[in-house]
């Protein structure tokens, strides 16, 4: 059984809306068994305000409301333990079901409940929905893990808005169009595994970045291949084949590096290695099991993985020195930052012109009127 501390009085132990901070430790997660929560203030009171989520019901993030007051299961997305100016400690957590993200601080709270706050862990919260700097949070007053067998899910993890099955059938589409036959025999070889096939549209294509959430990878893919497609049109010198080929393979390690069956997060190999090797061991296995298949295309397909994120500094241990490879970089990177702002700049008050900063770019976006209207 979970030991209950009443140690931790970080409910009503911080200021409404949280002040200036800097980091603390980050602690991305353990995964070990950690107390329960419970705040000194209203969470311990006789009588409390009805909350959502009692009796089975949740109400999704994208609809909650400031005033309210809930009970329900979040996943962790990240958590980081953090000191205020005056020197007090507080648990900082973004938590997340398949509506969206919502921050939530746990005042006075120090390392034990950040354990409750795993990366990737579910945790039922008590909290008031509040609002600071035109973002809704959650003042936490209470929380415990929970054991994500004993949750859906479909409730905790966010999906693609697009129909998977078609996403399929297009990207088959867009590799039935390829004419050199090595291509040819390279997607098929993919495609054509079951069990890389159900990976593949599952997959989230980054842990909170850009399309985190399940299908998100083959949407990615399937938008960076149609706009690798316009860029060999308009450069009618580079080989379109090996920009397809190239751009579908880009981020075909995220199905090792990512896990995505009870919750999003990274998995030890996508710790230790991540998804660029990751890919590379994808593909030269695959490639392996096609008899002559050439080893100079091999090595072009390598590279354009390896030289992906452009830099050392992101990941890339080598820069793009093919055209091919440097089209598939800006063009990858163009549809995770689109996607990014489109869906960041949604994030604040309904009525407000820029939205709350953004955490991808570090400043607020525009989302008032069409300059155009």
């Amino acid at each position: 059984m979970i030991e209950k501390k009443s140690s931790l009085p970080f409910a009503g132990a911080g200021p409404k809306s949280p002040p200036s901070t800097t980091p603390g430790s980050r602690r991305p997660g353990d995964g070990a068994a950690a107390p329960v929560a419970r705040g000194s203030g209203a969470a311990s009171r006789a009588e409390e305000p009805p909350h959502a989520g009692e009796a089975g019901k949740r109400t999704p993030v994208a609809e909650l409301k400031e005033g309210q007051e809930v009970r329900q299961t979040f996943l962790v997305n990240r958590s980081e333990l953090r000191t205020t100016r005056a020197g007090d400690s507080f648990v900082a957590a973004d938590l997340q079901d398949r509506t969206g993200l919502i921050r939530a601080n746990c005042w006075g709270a120090g390392e034990d409940v950040l354990a409750i706050f795993h990366q990737g862990g579910v945790v039922e919260v008590k909290a008031r929905v509040e609002s600071y700097n035109g973002a809704l949070q959650l003042k936490v007053r209470d929380a415990r893990p929970i054991d994500p067998k004993e949750t859906d899910p479909a409730d905790l993890l966010p999906a693609t808005p697009c129909d998977v099955d078609q996403l399929w059938r297009d990207l088959e589409a867009l590799a039935a169009g390829v004419v050199h036959p090595w291509v040819s025999k390279l997607f098929t070889a993919f495609l054509s595994d079951p069990e890389f096939a159900s990976r593949f549209r599952r997959a989230p294509a980054a842990a909170s970045m850009h399309h985190a959430y399940i299908g998100g990878l083959l949407e990615h893919t399937v938008s960076c291949m149609r706009l690798a497609l316009l860029a060999a049109d308009h450069y009618p010198e580079v080989e379109r084949d090996l920009l397809l080929i190239g751009m579908f393979l880009h981020d075909v390690g995220k199905i090792d590096e990512l896990m995505y069956d009870t919750s999003i997060g990274y998995s030890a190999a996508g710790m230790l290695l991540g998804h660029i090797p990751l890919g590379v061991e994808l593909l030269r296995r695959k490639a392996g099991a096609i008899e002559g298949f050439p080893e100079r295309l091999l090595d072009h397909l390598t590279h354009i993985i390896l030289s992906h994120h452009n830099t050392k500094e992101f990941g890339s241990p080598v820069p793009p020195a093919t055209v091919e490879a440097l089209i598939i970089h800006y063009l990858e990177c163009l549809d995770g930052k689109t996607h990014a702002m489109l869906r960041d700049r949604k994030r604040g008050q309904p009525d407000a012109e820029f939205s709350e900063t953004s955490r991808n770019f570090n400043y607020r976006l525009y989302r008032g009127p069409s300059p155009l209207a």
